[in-house]
């Protein structure tokens, strides 16, 4: 997965990378290693360019992360 110039997921990056072969994307939101992360509008623009039967999961799953809280 490619990042951009702050780090994060290239996420427009990974939309162009997708074709209707793709069947899911799997993603971690706070980047490993950096610690990054992705907003919602961020997700969601890049999501809808994705084939319509691409399955897009993204694990949050994180003890402490405050800046996640209410995501």
């Amino acid at each position: 997965m490619p990042l951009d110039t702050r780090r994060e997921n290239d996420l427009a990056a990974l939309a162009r990378a997708v074709d209707s072969n793709t069947l899911a994307v799997w993603l971690v939101n706070r980047h490993h290693p950096y610690g990054t992360v992705s907003t919602v509008g961020t997700w969601h623009a890049s999501m809808t360019e994705l084939p319509g039967l691409t399955l897009a999961a993204v694990n949050e799953a994180f003890q402490r992360s405050d800046d996640l809280t209410g995501r």
